[in-house]
């Protein structure tokens, strides 16, 4: 408790706590208070509230809240009315797609019509989340008219004191394939669509580019991953790889949309629809890296890409020949 001094300087108190002037003098303050001290006309003394040692509580966090693993069986299904499959199946084959379906686990929701569920099940196969979205099923663009339609299954179903901690969409996939390389992209649907063009990898989607953070990667601590950033965010996914390879994170970032004059915004699905040619990344990330020449992409090269996508033994044929185009330039694959 703090030491209590009178105030020589009575009158600077107009009132004794007791009611009274003070144009007297008669009642004589504790310093630094106003309404505590000595009242000579009451004889009573105004003592300060005593002071309470305030001890901190600890308030241990929520735990992670996860969904029955039933409900993403319940779920699997409804897939003809399913815009984003709809879309997906414009594509590619059809057995493809169901493969991709049973792979990510891809869910249907009545929510709003057509729409799709990603959920986000963790490397020890406990379902974090499901998000719902809606895409246009001629497009495979996401409806963001007259509102962003996202939405999430806890919410829809209006689970009480659900502590959503998310974690990658494909997650699950990572211990069912321990030598694969490990690659990363903000959307679901991009993950999804590049699994069926490029299965030599495992295609994980953060969800957001907000997402690409140690929270969620640090469950890929000694894999080898690539990341591929939507174009404008190459600079800001950088940053965060290199505080990882700090931690000692095999990673690197590709800027392959970087060199491209897609708009900001634009992903690997918006490169590959164009008919850009796919080529991995050569180098580790870097903070200011060096930008190679923009390659010029020729005719036969995009028709070459293509057809790999329906026959990807065409990439073999071209190096194995040589082949070059009509005007004798060198095709590359």
């Amino acid at each position: 408790m703090r030491e209590l001094k009178f105030d020589k300087n009575r009158k600077r108190v107009m009132y004794c706590p007791c009611g009274k002037s003070n144009k007297d003098g008669k009642f004589a303050p504790f310093k630094d208070y106003h309404n505590k001290g000595y009242c000579h006309s009451c004889d009573t003394t105004f003592f300060p509230e005593i002071e309470k040692e305030v001890k901190p509580i600890y308030t241990p966090p929520a735990p992670t809240s996860k969904h029955d693993y039933d409900l993403v069986i319940k779920y699997c299904r409804d897939f003809k009315n399913n815009n984003f499959i709809k879309w997906l199946k414009s594509k590619f084959k059809d057995e493809e797609v169901q493969d991709t379906i049973k792979r990510y686990l891809i869910g249907s929701h009545n929510h709003w019509n057509g729409a799709t569920i990603y959920w986000q099940i963790d490397k020890f196969q406990r379902v974090r989340s499901g998000k719902i979205m809606l895409y246009n099923a001629s497009n495979g663009k996401r409806v963001q008219e007259p509102y962003n339609h996202i939405n999430w299954v806890h919410t829809v179903l209006k689970t009480p004191h659900f502590n959503l901690k998310q974690c990658l969409f494909g997650e699950h996939l990572v211990n069912e394939f321990p030598n694969k390389i490990v690659a990363i992209v903000e959307a679901e649907k991009t993950a999804s669509y590049m699994s069926i063009l490029y299965p030599d990898k495992i295609w994980l989607a953060t969800g957001s580019k907000g997402n690409f953070k140690y929270e969620l990667l640090k469950s890929l601590y000694g894999r080898t991953i690539i990341c591929y950033p939507d174009k404008s965010e190459f600079n800001n996914w950088n940053e965060v790889a290199i505080s990882l390879k700090e931690r000692g994170f095999n990673i690197s970032v590709a800027d392959v949309l970087e060199n491209t004059n897609l708009p900001d915004g634009s992903d690997l699905v918006d490169y590959l629809e164009r008919g850009l040619l796919f080529r991995e990344p050569q180098k580790e990330a870097q903070r200011e890296p060096q930008r190679e020449a923009k390659q010029i992409i020729t005719d036969a090269e995009k028709d070459v890409s293509i057809l790999y996508r329906k026959n990807p033994a065409i990439h073999k044929l071209i190096s194995t020949f040589d082949l070059t185009d009509e005007n004798g330039i060198k095709i590359n694959v």
